[in-house]
């Protein structure tokens, strides 16, 4: 089977100097991966940046190890994350990227990227088999006096049922005066937003608020910036109209 290796940029170290004469650092962690532990398919280079965004660093990195290493495959991935220090967000990212190299076995490099990424990387692998998180010990450090890859494993014990990550919200975030009742079901539904990999079914009499409560799920979500559609199917005279309304008609 494949087998890829995943790291992000480190922005500091892996380069030297700054604006124009920005190079990259030979002896940083990512160049020196390359040079000293390359026993793999294919290298996912992520960047916190878009696409659309661009990243100039990922652009130098990657045309260095091109050169330096032209057999070593290296791809440059935008993950488009808003906030570095949001571990929910970078897990549920790395989640993906992990579902998508589903046939893949997967090295994940820890070290570079800022803490919130380490803590992301470990809750992540605890989802997928097949993936080894590692860091490397400098040279200085070793008894061999070369680098040296020390992998480890993630894992969870069988007590924990599950585990939900989420900041504080300021009281009354939610917009409206929640009794004990509400506040209750608001709890949960904070709880449900953390979670990536859940639909939710909400019941209830008309006017108890629950496109209210979808709307607070969607916002708290990390989707919170995409759009929110709320779509009345009880207004549709035909189930052909609400199915072409839902999944789109082609003739």
């Amino acid at each position: 089977m494949a087998r890829a290796l995943l790291s992000w940029i480190a922005y500091t170290h892996d380069f030297a100097g700054d604006g124009g004469a920005m190079t990259v650092n030979p002896d940083g962690p990512t160049a020196a991966l390359h040079a000293h532990f390359w026993h793999y398919d294919r290298h996912v280079l992520l960047t916190q940046n878009t696409a659309e965004r661009g990243d100039p660093r990922a652009v130098t990195l990657l045309s260095y190890l091109q050169r330096a290493h032209p057999r070593h495959p290296v791809e440059v991935r935008y993950m488009g994350v808003r906030d570095v220090i949001d571990v929910r967000e970078i897990k549920e990212k790395a989640e993906r990227l992990l579902a998508e190299l589903h046939d893949t076995e997967v090295d994940v490099y820890v070290s570079p990227g800022t803490p919130a990424m380490q803590v992301a990387w470990y809750l992540a692998a605890l989802s997928r088999r097949g993936v080894r998180l590692f860091q490397v010990r400098p040279a200085r450090y070793s008894a061999s006096g070369l680098p040296e890859q020390v992998f480890f494993e993630a894992e969870a014990s069988a007590g924990v049922a599950a585990l939900v990550l989420r900041e504080e919200a300021p009281p009354g975030s939610a917009g409206i005066f929640m009794g004990p009742t509400l506040q209750q079901v608001y709890a949960r539904a904070e709880k449900l937003a953390a979670t990536d990999r859940v639909t939710a079914f909400l019941l209830g009499e008309s006017g108890t608020g629950k496109e209210r409560l979808a709307r607070y799920v969607h916002t708290r979500s990390t989707r919170g910036e995409g759009p929110f559609v709320a779509l009345n199917c009880a207004a549709f005279r035909t189930d052909e109209l609400l199915e072409s309304r839902l999944f789109g008609y082609r003739k």
